[in-house]
């Protein structure tokens, strides 16, 4: 029913383009090649992820490989009962943990978001709690708990702080990210999708009831963790 993933930095989570491979198709493969899928079982349902990570984010991806555990899981994610957790190093010094509740809207021509501290017409509101557990330098290792889940939400997020990711092309800072490559060969974003927790009550799928999973960290992030105090 369930299968969870640990999916590495440039990886797509699903087809943006008819020629992609994703981690959806890699699924399937791997889910016919040990026998425990066949071309008919396709006919009604295919196998794949239910929720979304950025290309460059590794970590925790959730795919379904019946139909009534997507149901489920799609119900959880959308009713914001699945606890999702992250680990990102971001520029400069967080002494405190904080709440935070913005606006967002995604620019579909660019495929880059803007965040608002009020509310816009055809902004959507999101919601990111961070803490930090230790630091590089001057920078901050922070844990994530996702509350909401729009695109690019914790990277654009903290970049509108003044703290963008480390070794993000897109909101991050150019001179920081040359720093990361050049001391540690970082060439991806330190995003990590590490924690999920289940609800405590659940139907179809309630083995999973109130049950935590992890994924550790790729070797290239453990390089840098190993520094950080």
């Amino acid at each position: 029913d369930v299968l969870l993933l640990n999916k590495p930095s440039g990886m797509l989570s699903q087809k943006s383009r008819t020629d992609d491979v994703s981690a959806c198709e890699l699924l399937v493969d791997h889910l016919i090649s040990c026998g425990r899928l066949s071309h008919s079982d396709m006919k009604n349902y295919r196998p794949s992820a239910v929720n979304r990570l950025d290309r460059n984010t590794s970590g925790i991806l959730i795919c379904a490989g019946t139909f009534r555990a997507a149901k489920e899981l799609s119900e959880i994610i959308k009713d914001k009962n699945l606890k999702k957790e992250y680990l990102t190093l971001v520029k400069g010094h967080i002494s405190k943990g904080k709440d935070l509740n913005a606006y967002l809207k995604k620019d579909n021509a660019s495929n880059k978001v803007t965040v608002s501290d009020v509310y816009k017409e055809g902004y959507d509101m999101i919601e990111t709690v961070y803490r930090p557990l230790g630091y590089i330098g001057n920078d901050s290792l922070l844990e994530i708990d996702l509350k909401t889940g729009k695109t690019h939400q914790i990277r654009a997020q903290l970049s509108y702080l003044g703290h963008p990711v480390i070794g993000d092309e897109k909101y991050g800072d150019k001179n920081s990210n040359r720093d990361y490559y050049e001391k540690y060969a970082l060439k991806r974003q330190f995003l990590h999708a590490c924690r999920i927790t289940f609800p405590g009550k659940l139907d179809y799928l309630k083995r999973l009831q109130g049950r935590c999973f992890t994924a550790e960290l790729p070797k290239e992030l453990k390089r840098i963790e190993r520094d950080i105090i």
